[in-house]
């Protein structure tokens, strides 16, 4: 693939990643009454529309004018193009996807001994991910504890939920490192074939 052509993929993905966390945050509020951290469901709201809105947008059959030079450009290529049924499955797994990882935090949790209620756990790493994403620090190291801290401070004390937070983030480490020497030969395959018919 050409730079643009991943650039675009990641693109897509990173939509249905945000749109992912919007809905998990939305599920959760909608059982809890008072967001944490101090979000506005009408802010979560606007953003999910503006998602929903942007894919409409760049696949309206209709011309834009200037904006058709935006739209055209190559890294909305697989959001214009793509057929809705596998923006439907990307959207499922990726779904899925939020949904283990909320797994995850709920397991790690109980190993430490801290319970959550669902609808709070389900918001709370919804919020997690979302902080962990932004550009505010390197790969969210520092930022995600602290929020981790402030999200779960109800339910233990904060040395409980750092041990938690720090232990979750190597696992996630650890987990990403095994998958990906799983997957070494299947992701260097074309690289060593072209290395080989040099060879020759």
């Amino acid at each position: 693939m050409s730079f643009s052509e991943a650039a675009g993929a990641i693109f897509v993905i990173g939509l249905f990643d945000l749109g992912s966390l919007i809905l998990c945050v939305i599920a959760g509020m909608t059982w809890i009454e008072t967001p944490s951290l101090g979000l506005r469901a009408g802010l979560i709201f606007l953003i999910g529309a503006g998602v929903v809105v942007g894919f409409v947008i760049l696949r309206a059959p209709v011309a834009l004018g200037p904006l058709d030079r935006i739209r055209n450009l190559e890294i909305f290529r697989d959001a214009r193009t793509l057929p809705l049924s596998v923006l439907l499955r990307l959207g499922i797994v990726r779904l899925l996807f939020v949904g283990i990882f909320i797994g995850i935090v709920w397991v790690t949790l109980l190993a430490f001994g801290v319970s959550v209620p669902v609808a709070d756990l389900v918001f709370n790493t919804s919020v997690l991910l979302l902080v962990s994403a932004l550009p505010i620090a390197v790969a969210g190291i520092g930022t995600g504890q602290v929020v981790f801290v402030a999200l779960f401070e109800r339910y233990a004390d904060a040395e409980t939920l750092i041990a938690a937070s720090l232990t979750l983030s190597f696992g996630m480490i650890l987990s990403r490192a095994t998958v990906g020497l799983a997957f070494a030969r299947e992701f260097t395959a074309e690289a060593l074939a072209a290395q080989s018919e040099e060879s020759v």
